[in-house]
Parts: structure tokens; C-alpha cells; sequence
């Protein structure tokens, strides 16, 4: 077994490797398994900084780097049991990753950290939201920030950490919304369902790719697009 010592975006997936995050500990530790949201945080946290020198300091790391039991004790030792406020934005169920939902959970009772766990895609996950020991509608609110996207949601989302976990500034506007587009397919598919014509979006920065069976059996694959523009638009398109 080897030791890796690494930085964000540089994962490797062999199971004899021990990552190391080269991390200082900070009050606030963020955890995702998708680049483009800690991506749109980092961006958003050097912008607050610029803005209030006095800003909490905040680290960042992809869950993938944790997987294996040996790096995420590691982590704890030297970043995670150090922290104030921790959030997990975990994609997949809590079965996904047992030993990390555990450890992290345990660790934030025992030394009283503000918690936050919710799920990492559209879909909201309780079981992981009773994991936290913040409140359930603040957990709800950071989720539901994520998950809408943009460098706003990003910078209220780092807002909302500081003020619910710890008593910093003020409470941040409430979320902007995710930008809609209206759903092109002339059947009725997923996409209509309980929200009578509008359609379930992914979040900006989300690159998804995934289908669903319309009640005419005709499948709709959905894709999100990253234009030059940077802005995200939706391409539909009819497969047999």
C-alpha cells in the first residue's frame, strides 16, 4: 500500500493507494463529489474573500478522494475533526458510501460540529438530511442552493454556511431560481409530470446525461450543454 499525496481534481482510482489531501485545517469543510459545484464554491469563496477579508476560512475536496477508509481517516486526523461547520454533499444513497456517512456523522456529534448531509442530485434524500445535526430546514436551504446552481446560489450558499453554522454576518437573500426552459417533446414524459408544463432542470455547472419512458414508451434522452457562453441550455433528443 502507497501513500498519495495529492490535490483536489487529481484523483486516482486504485484501491493500494492511500490519498492524502495536502489540506491546513479551516473552520468550514465542504465535501462533493462533483468538480463543478466546488468549482462554482471556490470561485465564490475568493470573491467573498475579496469582499470581507474576515470571511471564514473554507476547504474543499471531492468525495472521490475519500472513498477508501484509509484516506478518509487520514483526512480526519488532519482537516475534518478540526472544523466547526462540515457539509457533505454526497451523491448516491447513504448504502453508497457507509463508512464515510458513518465516520462523519459520528465524528460531528462527538465533538459537536454543525453537520449538514443531503443528497448530490435532484432528489431529495432524507435519510442522509437525519444525518445532520443542523436543523432540517437549513440543511433543506443548503441543498436546495446547490442544486439550483450559478455563482448567486454558490455565493448565498457560503453566506448561509457562515450565518446557520457560525453566527456569521447576516442571513443571505433567499436562493435564485434555476433558469427554466420549456419542455419541447409533444408527448407527455417525466419532464411534465406535477408541475403541469414545466420542466425538472438540471443545475447550471451539471454536466447530466440521463433518459426517461414516456407513457408512450418513446424515450427522451435529456442532456445538459455547455455552450460558449458559458450558459447551459438543453438539447433533446428522440431515440428508439
Amino acid at each position: 500500500m502507497h501513500l498519495l499525496s495529492t490535490r483536489p481534481g487529481g484523483f486516482v482510482e486504485d484501491e493500494g493507494i492511500v490519498t492524502r489531501l495536502d489540506q491546513t485545517p479551516a473552520d468550514v469543510v465542504i465535501l462533493s463529489s462533483a468538480d463543478t459545484t466546488l468549482a462554482l464554491l471556490a470561485q465564490a469563496a475568493a470573491s467573498l474573500h475579496a469582499q470581507q477579508p474576515d470571511f471564514p476560512e473554507i476547504r474543499l475536496a471531492n468525495l472521490l478522494h475519500l472513498r477508501q477508509p484509509a484516506s478518509l481517516d487520514l483526512y480526519v486526523d488532519e482537516v475534518l475533526q478540526h472544523a466547526k461547520v462540515v457539509v457533505v454533499d454526497h451523491l448516491g444513497s447513504e448504502s453508497a458510501w457507509p463508512y464515510g456517512v458513518q465516520q462523519i456523522t459520528a465524528l460531528a456529534r462527538r465533538r459537536g460540529q454543525r453537520l449538514a448531509m443531503f443528497s448530490g442530485d435532484l432528489q431529495e434524500d432524507l435519510q442522509l438530511l437525519a444525518r445532520s445535526t443542523l436543523p432540517l430546514p437549513v440543511s433543506r436551504l443548503l441543498w436546495q442552493y446547490l442544486r439550483a446552481g450559478g455563482p448567486d446560489n454558490a455565493s448565498g450558499f457560503l453566506r448561509a454556511v457562515a450565518f446557520h453554522g457560525l453566527a456569521l454576518g447576516s442571513e443571505p437573500r433567499r436562493r435564485a431560481p434555476c433558469r427554466r426552459s420549456p419542455c419541447t417533446c409533444r408527448r407527455r414524459c417525466a419532464h411534465r409530470t406535477r408541475s403541469r408544463g414545466s420542466m425538472i432542470c438540471a443545475p447550471h455547472g451539471m454536466r447530466a446525461r440521463r433518459s426517461w419512458r414516456s407513457r408512450s414508451t418513446a424515450r427522451i434522452c435529456c442532456r445538459v450543454i455547455p455552450p460558449r457562453s458559458m450558459r447551459w441550455r438543453w438539447q433533446f433528443m428522440r431515440a428508439a
